[in-house]
């Protein structure tokens, strides 16, 4: 079985983590990783694309999806497989 911690955005609140009132501020691992999105609203990135989508959501939207696509290719790599793409 193969298993990791893998998370974008958010991560519960503890004495390990700086937390602040917007969330995680830095990244606290390469797999824990904070975005930080000035002319965003809670989870927009998360939302359907839109046209007026700010230029920082949507560039969070492209990390996302750049740490996903890692994530699912480390997985596959470590389970022996060649993965989907």
């Amino acid at each position: 079985m193969v298993s990791g911690l893998h998370q974008c955005m958010s991560v519960p609140p503890s004495a390990e983590y700086l937390h602040a009132a917007g969330g995680i501020t830095h990244n606290v691992s390469e797999t824990v990783v904070a975005t930080v999105i000035a002319d965003g609203a809670h989870h927009l990135d998360l939302m359907a694309s839109h046209a007026d989508d700010p230029a920082s959501v949507v560039a969070a939207r492209r990390s996302h999806m750049r740490h996903i696509r890692r994530w699912v290719d480390d997985w596959y790599k470590a389970a022996g497989g060649a993965g989907p793409r």
